[in-house]
């Protein structure tokens, strides 16, 4: 198997200054075609030999990734849109983080004074991104647990003052 870059100095070429993702694609594909030849390899070596379409394909992954990310920006301004900042904000944290602030609330309504507990765990947060999570997770709970509801309040207002103190600006 050799491979053939030799392009035909007859050939008048159109250079198009590539953006990043372009000169990426067209790096990749450069780098991943071969040609093979099969049987005499003679015949072949005294004709130019050429690949066409390398920027066609290049123009038609850009305009695809493009399009993907077009719509993966839309599809966030509809969820802001329509369920607020925070609840797509929330979403940036995965499942295991959230259970994880839940189940330290959760512990915190099991201690004796859980208000001063959670003082206590709010001072030790060193990030305000953290405080507001935690605070978001007592504010979820609020609807799921009613007996709680007072205690969860003052909890979330207790993180949730902390995250402003650490300079955490939600939005």
């Amino acid at each position: 198997m050799k491979r053939f870059t030799e392009i035909s100095k007859n050939e008048e070429q159109i250079v198009v200054e590539p953006n990043g993702v372009q000169l990426e694609l067209k790096n990749i594909i450069e780098s991943s075609l071969n040609i093979t030849i099969e049987g005499d390899l003679d015949d072949y070596l005294t004709k130019n030999i050429g690949i066409e379409g390398k920027d066609k394909l290049v123009e038609k992954l850009t305009d695809y990734i493009e399009e993907i990310s077009s719509k993966n920006i839309s599809m966030v301004l509809e969820k802001v849109k329509y369920q607020g900042l925070d609840n797509v904000i929330l979403e940036h944290q995965t499942p295991g983080k959230i259970k994880k602030h839940r189940i330290r609330i959760e512990s915190l309504l099991l201690k004796k004074d859980p208000i001063k507990s959670a003082k206590q765990q709010a001072k030790s947060i060193k990030t305000g991104e953290k405080a507001h999570y935690r605070s978001v997770a007592a504010e979820q709970m609020i609807a799921d647990e009613p007996k709680s509801a007072k205690k969860l309040r003052e909890i979330r207002d207790i993180f949730s003052f902390r995250s402003k103190q650490l300079g955490y600006r939600n939005g």
